[in-house]
């Protein structure tokens, strides 16, 4: 799908149910990977957002809404252009590793099974699939096969976490930070990997990605 949903962000869950407070502020996040779509969000839906919105039997009072990065640190937005262009043209030094952030659990599918694990192979496979689907600039196919045979883990502080959904289910996934590590030094493969870290921002990593998972990024400082 086009499209990513953060779950409710500054909720906690308490006995597999989301614990609210009135005074708190709390933030829903979403990002739209197609152009038309998002001109769609841009011109007809966020100029008409209600003043008040229902989730779940809960009423939220919407405060602000923004798409510009110095107003909140999710928030950002680029064409695929833009964010491809640095990397692919070598406008900037291409970087041998690469640490992302799973801000909320992040899991895959593989082999009919449910990985709560970033492997290299995963994750940069899945970027790759979501980018070449939604871009006018394609990438290699062969990036997955790098990822998974020339792509090590080279450090990670990750914890198990379980996001509640509804009818009483749980599902596991990963958060934290992983440091990615290309061991061969060809520019031609790190600059298309740096291109999906960045994507990774607006396109979400692993599955369940419309319904709050896999919300991820780049470290912000990129020193790999």
């Amino acid at each position: 799908r086009p499209f990513t949903c953060s779950n409710l962000w500054g909720a906690r869950p308490v006995q597999g149910e989301m614990s609210l407070s009135p005074e708190e502020t709390y933030f829903l996040r979403y990002t739209l990977l197609s152009a038309d779509l998002s001109q769609v969000w841009l011109r007809q839906v966020l100029p008409v957002l209600p003043r008040e919105v229902d989730l779940d039997n809960e009423v939220f009072v919407v405060r602000a809404v923004t798409v510009d990065s110095a107003e909140h640190p999710w928030a950002g937005s680029s064409s695929y252009q833009e964010l491809s262009a640095p990397f692919l043209l070598a406008q900037v030094p291409i970087p041998r590793r690469w640490t992302l952030h799973f801000a909320s659990p992040t899991a895959f599918r593989s082999q009919d099974m449910t990985v709560p694990v970033p492997l290299p192979d995963l994750v940069f496979g899945g970027l790759l699939d979501r980018w070449n689907l939604w871009s006018p600039v394609t990438l290699n196919p062969q990036v997955r096969r790098f990822a998974s045979e020339r792509v090590a883990v080279g450090g990670y502080r990750l914890r198990t976490q379980a996001l509640p959904f509804k009818g009483g289910g749980l599902q596991i996934g990963a958060v934290g930070y992983c440091r990615y590590v290309a061991l061969s030094g060809d520019q031609y493969w790190r600059a298309m990997l740096s291109v999906l870290a960045a994507y990774a921002f607006y396109a979400g990593v692993g599955y369940q990605t419309t319904k709050g998972m896999g919300q991820a990024r780049w470290r912000e400082d990129r020193d790999g």
